[in-house]
């Protein structure tokens, strides 16, 4: 017996190493994948918030351009961990962590396929046409690994049916012994648990298919041998997984509601463009990529001889799968009156011609109302994910088929070699293979970098259905297609403070900045005056004899924007109490709902902070899953006490583990409750807080010092940008380092590592419409002092002039690259000089700060400085 399982075994590995090894070559490119690219990005960022200690994350805060999203409170996360600790090996990165993933998921699902075929049947040949027939099945493991990369569901498939074999062995020890001890399937209960658990950790979707395929298949088995003690052992082991898991899928269901799930169902994503379409019968409300596909039309099946796979529109059954069908329900009839057939034989047939037949025909646009009218069944989001217990089906029934044949016969082997040889040939010639040699193996933040700098609109390969409802948009609006850049239009990247904070409201100073992946800390310096000048926020201002506007003030606090999308988890702090925060309100003459955070912050110097945690429904939901683990820790110490020798010591050392675990989970799932204490500074340098400490050099016309000196101030400025869209976000007011030319403010600074210099050019608003005035010039220098004798390098040079360029009537925000001094000391000089006419030069540094960016960070805003400067700073 040991001997034909080899030997059957070997068979069905040889036959399919083209079917799962093919995806471990070198010049695969994951990138080019549809699904691919954006499993590697989350990949990406997992790593790194979880080298924060961030265990489990469920926002992602560089997705969608850096506001964040909450993918892995809807997403199966463990696909992802897997390829972290694949990535943990030696000469591993995520690139070929996603790789090894992906093979072992699809050599999983063959090796299952085998195992069931194997234990049912009894029969080598059937066992290895069983596996060849799943390797090469339509969209099960070629179109969801080569042409999507839907790694997550291909793990998600494998464990499915490794469920039914978990269902299976239970059955035999309890169906066959009606007085069975519990400790007799004792593994194949916890099996059962473990991948009931895991099912709904990898693949949201994957593990609702697997739940009704484990309940058909208990059925079938009832029908085999009836055992209520089996089927209630396999129900409480389901049940027991499900609420191990309850902390990841019990928060995305009550949450549901909060996200724009109506996303995934827009364009080619909606439901409607994958159905089959019957002959001579088409729903009208079915949409047009079926005449898109490459598979033969007016057929329920396609009739190449050689399968094209591919997702160009509604995968189709096989030729070969077809056949087998029509083979097995001939064979089930002649069964039927046959003596002699094994009954499980005949209930595997059964069963895997019902699950065939039964997922197909839901594919038919017959089907169609059923998905229009109950949202529940839309969670599948296409009809062709079915495709894949389509594909288990045909497998078990073809192979069911071939075990009608003497096991250990001639005749056996040779129809099950013909029959696995001919499958393999039809479904493995013609598959979709990507390869680009010179594409990067890399799985890092150039990655998301390159994507950042490619894309417009939606970044990360994601389609929005996690979006939270309180950012949202009209995507036609005023004669004008728009998408989610128009975040980056009216509220430019670059005007963030070190990418993460914006003053909203009020008159607002960041005196320092400090970051994590999922918390923000900034000191502010809020006014109790909120300034305005004339043309900004329409309040009167009177110019002085020296040419230098003075503001009035209007009693106010100040309120700070956070660049995170609002979400449930997001809580804030103000020096230390908790604080309610808010989502950007809607701006209706652009039909648009920014959706980011809001602190409110009264007067004074303050230490605000925001950090995402776990909301009401995620900490009932992990208490409920730390529970029952708990519970099974206690189990164990039970077993500790009962079991001798060995296995005492083993359930006893099992069950500290778990206590352990227990009490270490729920210390890390409430350290985010707390408000964060300070990290790594994000603002290493504020030059207006040098300024006013007298840390600042200063050269003007009324000397080197700031008291009393018309030419160099440091006070706010209001200012309402004149082009639309950025005029409808009214007037943002900054702290303004005010230099009439020719005035010239110097620091000496050590450079960071990932330093930049940022800062907003502005000229008041109240020489905008002034009769004379030709511009300022503004100009950043960086001398190292570590050298004798070194000349000044500009890192900015820009020539303002709004008085004559409308365009130029905003903050114009830019960015210095301070990367080349990294780790020397410098003097950084910002000067401001006139031209032929100084009247009216109104100019100064809004909010000017040495920061030290991310990678991803810093290439996001330099994208969008660089925009800036090509059209606003053109001149």
């Amino acid at each position: 017996m040991h001997r034909s399982l080899l030997a059957s075994l070997g068979v069905a590995l040889a036959l399919t190493l083209p079917a799962w090894g093919r995806f471990l070559h070198p010049g695969l490119d994951l990138w080019a994948l549809p699904d691919g690219d954006g499993h590697l990005t989350r990949a990406i960022q997992l790593a790194a918030l979880v080298r924060e200690g961030n265990w489990y994350p469920r926002w992602l805060p560089q997705h969608v351009g850096g506001y964040g999203y909450p993918a892995l409170n809807y997403y199966s996360p463990a696909a992802y961990y897997v390829l972290l600790a694949l990535a943990a090996l030696p000469a591993v990165n995520l690139f070929s962590a996603f790789q090894i993933a992906g093979a072992a998921g699809a050599l999983g699902a063959i090796v299952g396929v085998f195992a069931l075929a194997w234990r049912t049947l009894q029969h080598p040949p059937a066992a290895a046409v069983a596996a060849v027939a799943v390797a090469y099945a339509p969209y099960l493991i070629q179109g969801n690994l080569y042409d999507r990369g839907a790694l997550p569901e291909v793990i998600g498939l494998a464990l499915a049916v490794w469920l039914l074999v978990a269902c299976h062995g239970l059955w035999m020890v309890h169906a066959a012994r009606s007085r069975a001890p519990w400790r007799a399937g004792q593994r194949w209960w916890w099996a059962v648990v473990a991948l009931s658990a895991a099912l709904l950790l990898t693949h949201n979707l994957s593990a609702l298919l697997a739940a009704v395929a484990a309940l058909v298949w208990i059925g079938a088995l009832m029908v085999w041998r009836r055992s209520w003690r089996a089927a209630m052992l396999a129900a409480a082991g389901g049940a027991l997984g499900t609420v191990l898991s309850a902390f990841f899928w019990l928060p995305a269901v009550l949450e549901t509601s909060l996200v724009q799930v109506e996303r995934m169902q827009r364009g080619p994503l909606h439901y409607r463009n994958w159905f089959l379409t019957w002959p001579g019968y088409h729903a009208e409300a079915a949409w047009g990529m079926q005449s898109r596909s490459p598979w033969v039309p007016g057929w329920p099946f396609d009739l190449h001889l050689v399968y094209p796979h591919g997702i160009y529109g509604a995968p189709r059954m096989s030729l070969w799968q077809a056949v087998a069908l029509l083979i097995a329900m001939v064979a089930v009839a002649m069964a039927w009156r046959a003596r002699g057939v094994s009954t499980l034989r005949l209930v595997m047939l059964v069963f895997g011609l019902m699950l065939a037949l039964a997922t197909y025909a839901l594919q038919f646009d017959w089907v169609l109302p059923l998905w229009e009218q109950y949202a529940a069944v839309r969670v599948l989001q296409f009809p062709m994910r079915l495709l894949g217990l389509t594909g288990y089906g045909v497998s078990l029934a073809l192979a069911a088929v071939v075990a009608l044949w003497p096991r250990g016969s001639r005749a056996g082997w040779a129809v099950g070699l013909t029959v696995a040889g001919c499958v393999a040939l039809s479904g493995g010639a013609l598959r979709p293979l990507h390869f680009n040699p010179e594409r990067t193996r890399s799985a890092t933040e150039d990655a998301i970098i390159g994507q950042q700098r490619q894309e417009r609109s939606w970044s990360y390969g994601e389609s929005g259905e996690f979006l939270p409802k309180t950012a949202n948009w009209v995507e036609w609006h005023e004669g004008e297609a728009r998408g989610f850049w128009l975040f980056g239009r009216m509220f430019p990247e670059v005007s963030w403070t070190g990418g993460r904070v914006l003053p909203w409201a009020g008159d607002v100073g960041v005196r320092g900045l400090w970051g994590g992946g999922l918390w923000t800390v900034v000191d502010v310096e809020v006014s109790s005056t909120a300034a305005a000048t004339a043309g900004s926020a329409g309040a009167p201002a009177s110019v002085g004899t020296t040419g230098v506007a003075t503001t009035v003030a209007a009693v106010g606090g100040g309120t700070v924007a956070f660049h995170q999308l609002y979400f449930p988890g997001w809580r804030a702090w103000v020096d230390g109490q908790p604080v309610a925060l808010r989502p950007a309100p809607a701006i209706e003459s652009q039909a648009i709902e920014p959706g980011f955070i809001l602190v409110d912050v009264p007067p004074g110097a303050h230490r605000v902070a925001i950090r995402f945690g776990p909301d009401a429904p995620r900490l009932a939901a992990a208490a409920i899953s730390l529970a029952a683990l708990l519970g099974i820790g206690a189990y164990l110490g039970l077993q500790a006490r009962r079991a001798p020798g060995r296995r005492g010591w083993m359930s006893g050392a099992a069950a500290c583990l778990v206590v352990f675990a227990v009490a270490l989970c729920a210390t890390r799932l409430l350290a985010p409750l707390r408000a964060p204490r300070g990290g790594p500074a994000i603002v290493a340098t504020s030059i207006a807080e040098d300024v006013l400490a007298g840390r600042a050099g200063i050269a003007s016309p009324a000397g080197g010092t700031l008291a009393g000196n018309p030419f160099v101030q440091v006070r706010p400025l209001a200012v309402l940008a004149q082009d639309r869209p950025l005029r409808d976000v009214g007037p943002t007011t900054r702290r303004w380092l005010y230099a009439h030319p020719l005035s010239e403010i110097a620091i000496e600074v050590d450079v960071p590592a990932d330093g930049y210099l940022q800062t907003a050019l502005a000229m008041d608003p109240a020489m905008w419409l002034a009769p004379l005035g030709d511009g300022v010039r503004f100009v950043a220098t960086v001398t190292p002092v570590d050298a004798s004798g070194a000349t000044p390098t500009t890192v900015l040079d820009e020539w303002l002039h709004p008085r004559a360029f409308g365009e130029q009537r905003r903050w114009v925000d830019v960015l210095g690259d301070l990367t080349p001094w990294a780790g020397r000391r410098v003097r950084l000089a910002l000067r401001t000089e006139g031209r032929v006419d100084g009247n009216y030069d109104w100019a100064g540094w809004g909010e000017p700060v040495i920061v030290r960016l991310d990678r991803v960070t810093a290439a996001r805003l330099k994208k969008n400085a660089e925009y800036i400067k090509s059209t606003v700073l053109k001149y």
